[in-house]
């Protein structure tokens, strides 16, 4: 809300935004809401008006010089003819006519000399304070001074001449009572409030000509505002704003899981050649079809890359077979899929890291190779249904790189989670105990990423858990 209001050209679109915002707060506190609509404001007009203050000690010795803009809030503190209700606030003419009043009360003083006797660490100091002049700050810096009293900065910070234009008094004028709606001579208020608990903060208090000027009035509003804690003690609403469709953009990093899609249909093509009895190959191409275009959304700085591909799957891949005796069976298979997708998936985010440190910042993502897959296996024996006390066993090996496996992996003993990007050792096997009776059980251990995946805190390595499965099998 702040930044909208302080973005908004007019009086009109201020009203607009806080409008806005106050119906939320009357959905959720209607008492919090009538106390804004029925409360007075205050229109404290820039003065320009700016004071030396030179702090001298006992021995007649400069200590410090400071100068002090002459803040109509704090001159006026006890003066009712400068408030103005809600509505008016946004009333060009009734705030000029509440800034003319506030000038005509404050502007007599701006001439007096002021002498102030203070005590500062038991030491005596005296303070002298004299009218400097009419100046309008034109400099690029939010000077900050003290939030008690005049607005007041120290000598290192003001640049009179240069970061100051010299006005005159009529202009002063003029720019005073404009200013309590004209952004361009407003008093450039910077106000910041850190909450320290509840009911307790510090304020801070500023000019600038970068943050545009609001209405005194509104930014009492802003202050009556930070102790609205309608969600468990926060500030944001969110079951408001849920209810009246609202949405809230937030900058910074989604951890996302990478989805491979299905494929919907494809083309396979297989052959295959046997070498005598015990040696055989194979050679077998898949392509995916009428895929849809699927869109890939990266974080890169401060916004989202986006990169969309319509062909899944373009897999080519070879076998070979070795059969030793009756028991004893070699196989391996390879592959490698094609495409500017799994290529991507088997790629890895940027990460712009200072050694270290905690900071990091994403900077894009880069395509890796072609991602490709082998497993080797050997199996001995063989289970049959039909002959009771028949066994077999196996292990294998399998390594499968990210963007090379599309799921349905064919095999009972491993989920698709331990083959995706991974790579693990299985060893298994089944006993007939009785005709038409199979028992299975398979163990999957070592299973690690292949590369690394990101995480909160950056790219990682990982593993994980070992994988048992017990079934039993019927034949009807």
């Amino acid at each position: 809300m702040y930044q909208k209001l302080m973005q908004a050209s007019s009086l009109e679109e201020q009203r607009k935004v806080l409008n806005a915002y106050l119906s939320i707060v009357k959905k959720d506190n209607s008492a919090l809401y009538d106390q804004i609509m029925s409360e007075t404001y205050s229109v404290n007009p820039n003065t320009f008006a700016w004071r030396e203050i030179i702090t001298k000690n006992d021995a007649g010795e400069i200590v410090k010089r400071e100068y002090a803009l002459v803040d109509s809030a704090y001159g006026l503190a006890s003066f009712a003819g400068n408030r103005v209700s809600y509505d008016d606030l946004f009333d060009k003419n009734k705030m000029e006519q509440a800034a003319v009043k506030a000038w005509d009360e404050l502007s007599p003083s701006f001439m007096k000399k002021e002498n102030q006797d203070v005590l500062i660490n038991e030491e005596h100091f005296t303070k002298e304070s004299t009218f400097k002049g009419y100046y309008q700050y034109t400099g690029n810096q939010i000077l900050e001074g003290e939030n008690s009293g005049n607005f007041s900065i120290s000598e290192d910070q003001v640049n009179f001449g240069t970061d100051f234009k010299q006005i005159s008094e009529e202009e002063a004028k003029e720019k005073a009572i404009n200013s309590a709606w004209n952004k361009d001579n407003a008093l450039q208020e910077w106000f910041q409030w850190k909450p320290e608990g509840v009911g307790v903060g510090s304020g801070y208090r500023g000019v600038s000509t970068q943050k545009g000027g609001l209405s005194s009035g509104v930014f009492d509003i802003i202050k009556t505002l930070i102790n609205w804690a309608p969600e468990d003690g926060s500030s944001l609403p969110l079951h408001v704003l849920e209810a009246l469709g609202e949405s809230l953009p937030v900058l910074g990093t989604v951890l996302v899981q990478d989805q491979i899609p299905p494929i919907d249909k494809a083309i396979f093509a297989q052959v295959k050649h046997q070498f005598g009895n015990d040696f055989g190959v194979q050679a077998w191409y898949l392509r995916s079809v009428g895929d849809d275009t699927h869109s890939i959304a990266y974080a890169h700085g401060d916004h989202n890359d986006v990169d969309s591909f319509d062909q899944l799957a373009n897999v080519i891949g070879l076998g070979a077979t070795w059969r030793i005796g009756d028991n004893i069976r070699f196989s391996y298979d390879w592959g490698q899929n094609r495409t500017d997708f799994g290529r991507f998936m088997n790629g890895n985010t940027i990460y712009n890291h200072e050694m270290g440190t905690s900071d990091f910042d994403i900077a894009g993502r880069s395509n890796g190779s072609t991602p490709r897959f082998w497993v080797a296996r050997v199996d001995i024996g063989k289970a049959d249904t039909d002959k009771p006390g028949s066994w077999n066993a196996f292990a294998d090996y399998k390594y499968f790189q990210h963007g090379s496996f599309f799921g349905g992996n064919g095999t009972e003993g491993v989920p698709d989670r331990y083959m995706d990007g991974i790579k693990s050792f299985t060893i298994g096997g089944g006993y007939v105990p009785a005709k038409d009776f199979l028992l299975e059980a398979f163990y999957t251990f070592g299973a690690k990423g292949i590369g690394q995946r990101d995480t909160l805190y950056g790219p990682e390595h990982f593993t994980l858990g070992d994988y048992t499965r017990i079934q039993m099998t019927y034949k009807f």
